[in-house]
């Protein structure tokens, strides 16, 4: 894996855990705890954890079946934007940088106000050194949602701080 990658690596595991937390937040309440053999407790919101213990590894993601299912959901649905950013979340997930960014513009030009497709975007924006596109999401996300605006604004401050990588 080249030096460049590994930033675009730790930055798409970062938003794939923004998007599971947020995505389990909003469709689970309760919490499930597990406690491990040297006594620590986890605490987690997966909904996959509930069907298996904790303490072993998830299974590999098949990003191979996600993919079919959101580009059959674009098909189904082309107008769908939810679809996008999956399909963009997958190619993300697999670096490949240039797929992920044109199923997070589609996302966006379906819906103009989608705050987490903008998000992506500047976050693939950032991972990628473009410091400009970055800053142009960080601009819709102002007046979007807030909360994603600072998170984003944080990444480019520290990928392009005086200095930095």
């Amino acid at each position: 894996m080249k030096a460049g990658h590994s930033n675009v690596r730790r930055l798409f595991i970062a938003l794939e855990l923004f998007i599971m937390v947020a995505a389990t937040v909003v469709c689970f309440s309760g919490q499930v705890r597990a406690q491990k053999p040297s006594g620590v407790v986890i605490r987690t919101d997966d909904p996959l954890s509930r069907d298996r213990d904790a303490t072993r590894p998830a299974k590999p993601p098949r990003y191979d079946e996600a993919e079919e299912h959101y580009l059959k959901a674009s098909k189904l649905n082309p107008k769908e934007e939810r679809a996008y950013l999956g399909l963009g979340m997958v190619y993300a997930n697999q670096e490949r940088v240039n797929d992920a960014t044109a199923a997070f513009q589609k996302a966006v030009e379906i819906k103009p106000k989608f705050s987490e497709a903008h998000f992506n975007l500047g976050v693939i924006f950032v991972a990628l050194g473009k410091k400009d596109e970055a800053n142009e999401q960080y601009t819709v996300l102002k007046d979007l949602d807030l909360k994603l605006a600072v998170r984003l604004k944080e990444m480019i401050d520290k990928r392009f701080k005086p200095g930095g990588p």
